[in-house]
C-alpha cells in the first residue's frame, strides 16, 4: 500500500516555480494578472510506503516533474523508481462563464492529460465547480447528489480516465456540503 500527503491550493496568485521549505515541496502554476494560480504541496518527511523490514520510503524532489502548468491546472508526474503516478490539480471555471467556455476548458484539460498520461494511476484534486450528479455506481457511488452547470463536463473527464469520487462512496465519513 502506498499513501501520500498532499495539499492542493487554488487562487494562490503565486509566481510560477518550485520551492521547498522544511519537509514540504511546493509546485506553483503561476497566476494570470494576479488572479488564479494552483499550488501543490507534497510532504517529503512522511513515508509513502514501508519496505519488508519496516524501512520507510519518502518522496524526494527528483521524483517529481511538472508536465503541464497554467493558472487553472497543473499536471504533476511522480516516479520513485517503484511507484509512479500522476496528479492533476484543477480550478475549473464556474457557472459565470459561458457553457462553451467551460466545455472548451474541460476538453482542453482532457487533451493535456491525454498528451502525457501513460496509464499509471491518476489522481485528480481541486475545485471542479461541479456537483457530482446522480449515482452511476462507478463515478458516483451513491444517490443524493445534485447536478450543476459543470456536472456533465466533470463527469466526462472522470469517465474518460476511469476515475471515481471517493467522497460519494461508503468509505467517506462526514459532510459532503463543500
Amino acid at each position: 500500500k502506498y499513501k501520500f500527503n498532499c495539499l492542493v491550493l487554488q487562487e494562490t496568485r503565486s509566481e510560477q516555480g518550485f520551492s521547498s521549505n522544511g519537509n514540504i515541496l511546493r509546485f506553483c502554476s503561476g497566476h494570470s494578472g494576479r488572479h488564479l494560480g494552483i499550488e501543490i504541496w507534497i510532504d517529503i518527511e512522511t513515508p509513502f510506503a514501508f519496505g519488508r523490514k519496516g524501512k520507510p520510503y519518502c518522496f524526494q524532489s527528483n521524483h517529481f516533474q511538472i508536465a503541464h502548468s497554467d493558472p487553472r491546472r497543473m499536471l504533476l508526474r511522480c516516479d520513485t523508481g517503484f511507484w509512479s503516478f500522476w496528479l492533476l490539480a484543477i480550478h475549473a471555471p464556474h457557472s459565470g462563464y459561458t457553457a462553451q467556455e467551460r466545455a472548451e476548458w474541460w476538453n482542453s484539460t482532457t487533451e493535456i492529460v491525454d498528451q502525457h498520461h501513460d496509464g499509471d494511476a491518476l489522481f485528480l484534486a481541486g475545485d471542479a465547480n461541479a456537483a457530482p450528479g446522480p449515482a452511476d455506481h462507478k463515478v458516483v457511488c451513491r444517490e443524493g447528489f445534485a447536478t450543476s452547470a459543470n456536472t456533465n463536463d466533470f463527469r466526462q473527464i472522470l469517465q474518460h480516465f476511469d476515475l471515481h469520487l471517493p467522497a460519494t462512496g461508503p468509505a467517506h465519513v462526514g459532510d459532503n456540503a463543500t
